[in-house]
């Protein structure tokens, strides 16, 4: 094989598609995942105890009622701007 055919194979090899999960594919929307909120009082561990899911410091399912009814020890609070999800936690005093 001469250095031309190398080059020639290299540049039209195709790349191969990425794979996701579901629960990737369907968050890849801005609108499906959340942020936490800056000051929250709640724990990375304690979102994930919740079954809540992490991908790249977002977290999802981001429906609001959901969230907050896995998350009974917080009071949950929509925080968000017309670019983000963002989700207020603040604990619960008992």
């Amino acid at each position: 094989m001469t250095d031309s055919n190398v080059i020639r194979s290299t540049i039209t090899k195709q790349p191969e598609p990425t794979k996701f999960s579901n629960l990737e594919s369907k968050a890849a929307s801005k609108d499906e995942v959340f942020k936490v909120a800056m000051g929250s009082d709640v724990r990375p561990s304690e979102l994930a105890n919740a079954g809540l899911v992490m991908k790249s410091f977002r977290f999802f399912p981001a429906d609001l009622e959901e969230v907050t009814k896995r998350l009974s020890d917080f009071v949950v609070t929509d925080e968000s701007t017309a670019c983000e999800k963002v989700f207020r936690f603040e604990r619960l005093p008992y």
